[in-house]
């Protein structure tokens, strides 16, 4: 029996054999499929991306369940010279020219960066600054400027760590936070929770703040919660775990708001929809957020 399998971006539409993998069927339609081990399920440079008909792919053999954990695959992502289909079938090929093989060999190089490839997940994310630290610092000298700053992010990636957390970026006094990685689905409550325990942490660094630069500072968080891209990015050395998606410029841009609202802590609808058993917000305000169409209703707490 022969089912229906469509190959992108090559637009090629042919038939495959139950017995026969994706690599095999597509190397025979005379599609340029990479396979640089020769299709021994030994390297990904076959993978591909299904479209639709996953559920008509075969189980992982052996050797692709090795290379999919330890390259962070997902459902989606398969190895075209170990799997079949038992049905109609659109895949879509991953590595297409010499640029795509050099990204490959940099996967194979750090096997142990999972999601290395990108994997969607849900996560709440929390951005947060610290007010009054521009016109502060730029008059301080910067051995004062990089003490505060490290002394800063040390007891706040604590806190955060503490409420399972995790630091992902930082730009100058700002940074963003990830809650949710590893299946977590408590990860709104850790979020807004981590917010309430830096505000108190604030509280507690502003003494020694306070001796530096002669007044007390606060910290700004904004938090959202939405699906985001998780990918490894960045050049060879340099590389990072970074979140993407809309869901992280939307934390963002709740985040800078705060400084028009003269509050300090906010939240969007969609954290508050899985936290609202627990917290209650003591303000809420219709605001239009930069670079973002329409308005949106944040949560101040």
């Amino acid at each position: 029996m022969k089912y229906d399998i469509k190959i992108l971006p090559d637009n090629e539409s042919f038939k495959i054999a139950k017995t026969e993998t994706i690599l095999e069927a597509s190397l025979a339609a005379e599609i340029p499929h990479a396979h640089a081990c020769g299709g021994n399920g030994k390297c990904s440079s076959c993978r591909v991306l299904v479209v639709e008909g996953v559920e008509n792919c075969a189980a992982r053999t052996e050797n692709e369940k090795i290379l999919a954990e330890s390259l962070g695959f997902g459902d989606t992502m398969r190895l075209a010279c170990q799997t079949k289909v038992l049905g109609p079938t659109v895949v879509k090929r991953a590595i297409l020219d010499d640029v795509d093989m050099e990204l490959l060999d940099h996967d194979f190089k750090n096997l142990d960066t999972k999601k290395s490839l990108g994997e969607e997940i849900e996560a709440t994310l929390l951005f947060a600054d610290i007010e009054g630290y521009t016109e502060v610092t730029e008059k301080a000298l910067p051995f004062d400027v990089v003490h505060m700053l490290n002394r800063y992010y040390l007891l706040m990636g604590k806190t955060v760590g503490n409420h399972q957390g995790q630091i992902m970026d930082y730009f100058g006094d700002g940074f963003l936070a990830i809650f949710g990685l590893n299946s977590n689905e408590n990860h709104a409550t850790q979020a807004v929770n981590a917010g309430i325990a830096m505000q108190k942490q604030m509280k507690r660094m502003n003494p020694y703040f306070n001796n530096l630069f002669g007044r007390n500072f606060k910290v700004r968080i904004g938090i959202n919660t939405g699906n985001v891209i998780l990918g490894s990015i960045g050049i060879e050395g340099m590389q990072k775990l970074a979140a993407i998606g809309d869901a992280v410029n939307l934390a963002s841009r709740i985040e800078a708001v705060n400084k028009a609202l003269h509050t300090t802590f906010l939240i969007s609808d969609s954290t508050l929809a899985k936290v609202k058993h627990e917290i209650t917000p003591i303000n809420s305000h219709s605001v239009a957020l930069k670079g973002k169409s329409g308005t949106y209703i944040v949560h101040e707490l």
